[in-house]
């Protein structure tokens, strides 16, 4: 049911992004599981005849909702982490377009004067090894590009834009 409803949701970012992508999300997952339920309960005989096992209790089917729940849930916090650009996120893609060379240190803080953040946010990047700074150049670890490819192809994969 899962992998139904990420199916689905994909084709309804294919077609348009909605505009309160969260609550679509939640709409999607939660129809889809209800609508899984219904089948189930509609047609155990068909499943047997591709020896798919159906849920016999109503224990079965708390265990396999609050496994689909958590997984909906944690899916959805990551989707919300990676709908619009973060301030770390803006930091690595900074340092990203910097190329070979890094960020300059100046360079880098200069883009976000006035922010109050940049300081830990760079060193919660620099902590978590996404970043290193050498020579006061900022540089992205592999790490941090693996990450950076990551949510630059979920993007693409969504039609979303590149930037928040």
């Amino acid at each position: 049911m899962y992998s139904l409803a990420f199916i689905i949701h994909l084709l309804i970012w294919k077609v348009r992004v909605p505009k309160n992508q969260t609550k679509i999300l939640l709409e999607v997952f939660m129809l889809t599981l209800v609508v899984g339920y219904a089948i189930f309960l509609s047609f155990p005989p068909y499943f047997l005849l591709f020896s798919l096992t159906v849920p016999n209790s109503v224990k079965e089917y708390l265990h396999i909702s609050i496994f689909y729940l958590s997984l909906m849930l944690a899916y959805i916090v990551f989707y919300s982490a990676i709908e619009a650009d973060s301030p770390s996120l803006g930091i690595i893609r900074k340092i990203y377009g910097a190329g070979v060379n890094g960020a300059k240190k100046e360079d880098l803080y200069q883009t976000f004067v006035g922010m109050p953040f940049l300081e830990s946010r760079i060193r919660n990047l620099i902590e978590d090894r996404l970043i290193s700074i050498r020579d006061e150049r900022f540089s992205l670890t592999k790490r941090g590009r693996v990450l950076l490819y990551v949510i630059s192809f979920y993007r693409y994969l969504f039609d979303l834009q590149k930037g928040g």
